[in-house]
């Protein structure tokens, strides 16, 4: 990872699930922020839906607040391509 880069977890569950999350996956030095109240974060980038809540979406935002890299799979089950780095690329 770039340096200055960091990482945050940000899904519409309650920071008590995420933090169930984080144990239950040996994910607890990562940084969450629950978007449960208000959709804000999905909603700025375009990726909250009602219909399908269950979407999973992992972004790549840029300092400028920019997506360098995004993949969205239909099911929170769904394998994700965590291995391309083609948007880190393009930030480091």
């Amino acid at each position: 990872m770039p340096a200055g880069a960091a990482v945050f977890v940000v899904s519409l569950d309650l920071p008590f699930a995420q933090k169930r999350w984080a144990v239950a996956n040996n994910a607890e030095g990562l940084s969450y922020l629950s978007d449960y109240r208000d959709h804000s974060f999905a909603t700025a980038y375009g990726v909250f839906s009602k219909n399908r809540p269950n979407y999973a979406r992992q972004f790549i935002v840029s300092k400028d607040r920019t997506i360098a890299y995004a993949e969205i799979v239909p099911e929170v089950a769904t394998e994700r391509t965590t291995s391309d780095a083609g948007g880190l690329k393009k930030l480091g």
